[in-house]
């Protein structure tokens, strides 16, 4: 990727040259000498400006460029540090990119990711088919759309990802890739599981005190006059 990026600069820069070039011919082509001293001077004053004006356009452009770079640098590390996995989907749900969180969410290298299907990460069946459908529900509406699925690790651990994704467009192609960051709910599913379970175990114990408390009550029946 970088590579090309660096043929496409030096492409635009080829054509920035023979552009230029070719205004450089035309403009002497409709020059003529100067006729005298004040003409030449003037001609010479003007070539100083043009110089300084370069030599300020320069220094701006390579200033921007530093300020551009540490901007870049700056995204990159909130990126990558994030307290968020973000992962690069292609269409069929092979992995493209992936921050460090996100590597390390699924336990792997994240050299080793590129081009491994989410699937083959996801625990059960059910899940393999849920995420399937979540593709394409991003790749068909508008908007973000969420998914919950149990993944796998590498050390054998399960973990309870919950999936936010949307779809990019790209110039070749439509459907181009789809953006998904996934967030660690397994501290969230275990506490809901032990506040049901705690529900349970109450609403058992209000039955069982309950049946007891009616078995201990007698009729009484009162006569009638």
């Amino acid at each position: 990727m970088g590579i090309d990026k660096d043929k496409g600069l030096s492409a635009a820069t080829e054509l920035r040259r023979q552009a230029a070039e070719e205004q450089l011919r035309t403009k002497t082509a409709t020059l003529h000498p100067p006729r005298s001293e004040e003409e030449l001077q003037r001609l010479v004053h003007e070539l100083e400006v043009h110089q300084i004006e370069l030599e300020m356009q320069n220094a701006e452009l390579l200033q921007a460029r530093d300020e551009l770079e540490v901007s870049r640098n700056t995204y990159a590390e909130l990126y990558d540090f994030a307290p968020v996995g973000y992962f690069t989907f292609d269409t069929h749900g092979l992995i493209r990119e992936v921050n460090l969180t996100g590597a390390q969410l699924l336990g792997r290298e994240r050299g080793l990711l590129t081009n491994t299907p989410l699937s083959s990460f996801i625990t059960d069946a059910d899940g393999r088919e849920i995420f399937s459908s979540h593709l394409g529900n991003v790749l068909q509406r508008q908007g973000m759309q969420r998914c919950e699925i149990s993944l796998t690790r590498k050390d054998g651990t399960v973990i309870y990802g919950l999936l936010q994704s949307v779809a990019k467009e790209t110039l070749e192609n439509k459907d181009g890739f789809i953006l998904t960051s996934i967030v660690d709910g397994t501290a969230r599913k275990q506490l809901g599981a032990e506040l049901q379970k705690a529900h349970d175990n109450l609403e058992a114990i209000v039955r069982e005190r309950t049946g007891e408390l009616l078995r201990s009550c007698k009729i009484i029946t009162w006569p009638f006059f």
